[in-house]
């Protein structure tokens, strides 16, 4: 499970740092060190020589190696020091710089890359006590570079270099005997990345740069302290709980491309954003939203203009994993979309059509519960083969906005099912509700069609009569029609009080 290794990694790093408000000795930090280095099965670390000198202790070369689906990443660690500080706390110092590998492939076929981690001028502080440890990191830079790349294909230049500026925050790690975990909350200034491929015999190259500021990260981290007995067939244990929250501010991205004569040139900026996710035994939930999203793409021999679209995007999604009942939930927003008159031009050079920036939203919510553990890679494959793999209680339409070309479509309803009635509507749990939907400019809307020749009189006729069975016109606003759906007790389906079933 990546999850997994992700959250050892960072647990692992996490025993690197703090304030200091009780005694804590360099034997009891390096045995707390040592032991979210071990905690992941899937990753082999090796000691050297550890020497202590009372207040101080040294731990010499450390390797540590991971490998997974045919990729080793392979970091060794000079020596890591430990050391009291005189006011009851203790300093871990690493080497500045960390040399780290990573292979792919095999003796025929094969990527290599050697990179170094340049810790800079930083310390981490330890205090606390052995089962409830608060670490501390105040680092003015970090930077990850690539310092050789090979492979078996052909010859590619390439260099890297990752920069992590102003890196803040506290750790605090805690074991409780059967459960252990992390609550951790870190701030970035920025970082900055560029990557440059080249091929000199075929002049193919990738230029790509990065750029974001204003991070932040909180997270909150639960596992079974016995992670290294976990049975390999069951890897998510009930007592793991993953909450994960991230923030950042503005983010640029630019790429440019030249291979096999194409040449593309893509840039990305984002005003801020943020990214959550949660994950237990019960329930999966992440979300994610970017605001004044800006994309450009320019393909010169594919495309005769360049591409600009601009938005507010969010998405988000809930739901239970066991069999246990639960609140479920999907949202989508795709908000002041606005494309550039080019793209327009295409299908409408005379501009009849309103080029208004347009907004999709749908936002969905209920309660219902799987008939299967999610989470179980047996009930999982049972799940993905299962016709019905759960059932829904109760579903809410929250959000319905569609506006663009001069139209605008809104709705809500909510409904709630019989799951024990499958009778009077045949094979679907008895739905019981309703929901409301207005049209504004479908009139006006198909008129522009005809104008611009993409639909007929007939059609357009065909089209209204459709409209007018099942809406009706709205006095007090013009060119508008609503329409009621309900679902009665008793099975009924009526469509503005009109008798369908």
């Amino acid at each position: 499970m990546k999850n997994k290794f992700i959250g050892v990694v960072c647990l692992g790093f996490s025993s690197l740092s703090a304030p200091a408000f009780s005694d804590i000795s360099v034997e009891e930090v390096w045995a707390d060190t040592k032991k979210w280095m071990l905690m992941d099965p899937s990753t082999a670390v090796t000691f050297g020589v550890v020497e202590s000198f009372g207040d101080r202790l040294v731990a010499k070369d450390i390797r540590i190696v991971y490998d997974d689906d045919n990729i080793i990443v392979t970091a060794g660690i000079a020596a890591i020091e430990i050391q009291e500080v005189g006011d009851g706390s203790v300093e871990l110092i690493y080497p500045e710089v960390i040399p780290i590998s990573l292979s792919t492939g095999s003796s025929e076929e094969f990527i290599n890359i050697d990179m170094e981690l340049d810790l800079g001028d930083f310390r981490y502080g330890v205090d606390g006590t052995p089962k409830d440890l608060i670490y501390t990191v105040d680092s003015p830079k970090i930077e990850v570079s690539i310092v050789d790349f090979d492979n078996s294909k052909e010859k590619i230049m390439a260099s890297a270099v990752l920069t992590i500026r102003d890196l803040k925050g506290t750790h605090r790690t805690l074991d409780a005997g059967d459960i252990i975990g992390l609550v951790s909350n870190l701030e970035l200034g920025s970082i900055v990345g560029n990557l440059t491929s080249y091929n000199p015999e075929s002049g193919e190259g990738i230029n790509l740069s990065m750029s974001t500021s204003g991070i932040e990260a909180a997270y909150e981290i639960s596992l079974p302290s016995n992670l290294s007995e976990l049975n390999p067939e069951q890897p998510f244990h009930e007592d793991m709980e993953f909450d994960l929250k991230f923030s950042y501010g503005n983010t640029v991205l630019d790429l440019e491309t030249n291979i096999e004569d194409n040449a593309i040139d893509f840039k990305m900026g984002v005003g801020g954003g943020s990214q959550d996710f949660i994950v237990n035994k019960d329930t999966f939930e992440y979300r994610t939203k970017a605001t004044d999203l800006e994309l450009s793409l320019l393909v010169p021999d594919q495309l005769p203009f360049p591409v600009a679209v601009s938005a507010q995007t969010d998405f988000g999604i809930k739901m239970p994993l066991s069999k246990k009942e639960g609140n479920f939930e999907l949202s989508v927003g795709l908000r002041d979309l606005y494309v550039n008159n080019e793209l327009w031009d295409m299908f409408d050079p005379e501009e009849k059509l309103p080029r208004t920036p347009a907004t999709l939203a749908l936002k969905l919510s209920g309660v219902g519960n799987l008939f299967f553990n999610a989470l179980d890679p047996k009930q999982a494959q049972e799940l993905s083969r299962a016709d019905i793999p759960g059932q829904i209680k109760s579903i809410s339409l929250d959000e319905l906005d569609i506006q663009g070309v001069g139209l605008e479509v809104t709705g809500d309803g909510s409904f709630v099912f019989d799951n024990d009635d499958l009778i009077t509507i045949p094979g679907i749990p008895r739905p019981r509700g309703s929901a409301e939907v207005q049209l504004i400019g479908g009139n006006t809307f198909i008129d522009t069609l005809i104008n611009m020749g993409i639909l007929t009189q007939d059609y357009a006729m065909q089209a209204r009569m459709m409209l007018m069975l099942f809406a009706k016109p709205d006095p007090s606003v013009a060119d508008k029609l609503s329409s009621r759906w309900e679902i009665t007790e008793d099975g009924q389906i009526t469509a503005n009080g009109q008798r369908l079933r």
